[in-house]
């Protein structure tokens, strides 16, 4: 367990130092993390919680988001959708809800519906999804103990 939450750490502090506000793939990973959210809400207003310093980029590309949405919908089931987002300015994403590494918070019916993707939600995630083949790569069988020789 310690060597798995090591490799959890280190992945988290990878996330932390290159994937920054000023990096162009941080940038459209948040917006694909928005879209993605507005997917699994299927609602017509969501607000978004983002750390403080990212207010004013994710405003900057909300319209693309929505836009981005409709088209994916409309591909997808043949129906137009909207959805029309807004970024809450008075609470911020903190360090121990997912704001340490980024991501955004989704919020629908008066902040009743939750919707959290940030990239510590989808590191843990995927940790847990590929726990099995994380485990046999760290510590791989020992043929003796399988029966073959």
């Amino acid at each position: 367990n310690e060597c798995m939450e090591n490799l959890r750490t280190t992945a988290m502090e990878k996330l932390v130092n290159d994937f920054g506000s000023d990096n162009p793939q941080y940038l459209e990973t948040l917006k694909n993390l928005i879209v993605q959210g507005m997917i699994k809400l299927l609602e017509e207003e969501v607000e978004l919680k983002v750390r403080e310093e990212e207010v004013d980029i994710v405003k900057g590309m909300l319209d693309e988001c929505e836009a981005k949405y409709s088209e994916i919908m409309l591909e997808e089931t043949q129906r137009e959708y909207s959805t029309k987002l807004s970024v809450i300015e008075d609470m911020f994403l903190k360090d121990d809800e997912g704001g340490k590494s980024g991501g955004i918070v989704l919020y629908a019916h008066k902040r009743r519906i939750v919707v959290s993707n940030t990239l510590e939600d989808r590191l843990n995630l995927v940790f847990e999804q590929e726990l099995p083949a994380l485990r046999s790569g760290l510590f791989p069988k020992n043929p003796r103990e399988s029966g073959t020789q």
